[in-house]
């Protein structure tokens, strides 16, 4: 009898440090991991729109099939060196999106945003709205109000309304170039009014995870008068390379969205069929990944493929079981990742 109470007390202590490790290895934004710094640049790829999927824990996310079809980068800058910068004054970092600019208060507890300006009028918020909370996790919710004046030439029009940010979802992320195992979803909803106008509804969801700064994913979505426009939906351009340190590197991030790899059949019964074509010699690694991201098999040691066109057979196991898996190509610093389906 006794020995029955030391174990059940290791299971129930077993189970505690489990449910503590599980809570504890959730993504939490801080302000030295997700912070905005000036000097940095980030690059995204756009694709088609879509939905955001589920929200809830431990949630599977599938964007495996975006497709790029252009390219975005975020320049993180001084204010002061942007045309509109003196008229946002409590601004100390501006973000320049193409021909739009965000100006924002980064501090130790949240990043507010002060205003935008874009070419033809500037947003000045008197009380701003929070971009971003720290720490902030799954979960975590934060509410407010914002106000402030829209300047279009010599034309002025007010602008308030209410925010929420909200950790409302975690579990794996599948993009295009990558497995991210443990990510945070943040739902932001902004409730707009513009004097003289409807109200405005603006929900952006982002995607995090601990070891990169900046967003893996962005949805963009609006609603007016009852009608829902997604607006933009844009992916990390940096797996696994986050800061290119030359121009070789650049040409490379520059290359990822340029490589097509076709798979057939699929789904599939007993092999698969990689074609591809590469501009450039460089080490190519073919891996199958289950649903939770472990891989189950190294189909292709890294080996050295030089610039052409290959069609090739990889030699899945026999005994792989029926489902969905993911084929992760590795090729020099970057990643693909393509849904593949094995069936009888």
């Amino acid at each position: 009898m006794i020995s029955i109470i030391i174990t059940m007390k290791n299971l129930f202590t077993l189970l505690l440090l489990f449910l503590v490790t599980t809570v504890n290895s959730q993504v939490k934004l801080t302000y030295q991991n997700h912070a905005y710094i000036r000097g940095d640049r980030h690059d995204f790829f756009l694709t088609q729109k879509v939905d955001e999927g589920k929200s809830g824990a431990d949630v599977s996310w599938d964007f495996s099939d975006l497709v790029t079809s252009s390219n975005l980068t975020s320049y993180m800058v001084d204010p002061l060196t942007t045309e509109k910068g003196t008229m946002i004054p409590k601004a100390n970092l501006a973000l320049i999106e193409n021909d739009n600019v965000f100006y924002f208060r980064v501090e130790r507890d949240a990043l507010l945003q002060y205003g935008s300006a874009g070419p033809c009028s500037v947003t000045m918020y008197g009380v701003p709205f929070e971009k971003m909370k720290f720490p902030f996790a799954y979960g975590d919710k934060v509410r407010g109000n914002f106000s402030g004046t829209i300047q279009n030439g010599e034309k002025y029009s007010d602008v308030s309304g209410s925010y929420s940010i909200e950790g409302d979802a975690w579990g794996s992320l599948v993009l295009p170039n990558g497995f991210y195992q443990n990510t945070l979803r943040v739902k932001q909803t902004r409730i707009m009014k513009i004097s003289g106008g409807n109200d405005l509804q603006e929900i952006t969801y982002r995607w995090y995870c601990a070891n990169v700064r900046y967003p893996l994913l962005v949805i963009i979505k609006y609603e007016n008068n009852g009608n829902t426009t997604t607006t933009q939906v844009a992916y990390n351009a940096h797996y696994p390379l986050e800061n290119p340190k030359n121009n070789e590197e650049k040409k490379t991030i520059r290359l990822m969205s340029d490589l097509k790899l076709d798979v057939s059949p699929n789904p599939f019964v007993e092999q698969v069929r990689v074609g591809y074509h590469l501009d450039y010699t460089t080490n190519m690694t073919f891996e199958l990944l289950n649903n939770s991201g472990v891989v189950v098999s190294i189909l292709q040691q890294p080996i050295a493929k030089e610039a052409g066109t290959y069609s090739e057979i990889l030699p899945v196991p026999s005994t792989l079981p029926l489902g969905t898996y993911y084929l992760k190509v590795t090729y020099g610093k970057l990643v693909i990742v393509k849904k593949i389906v094995k069936v009888n």
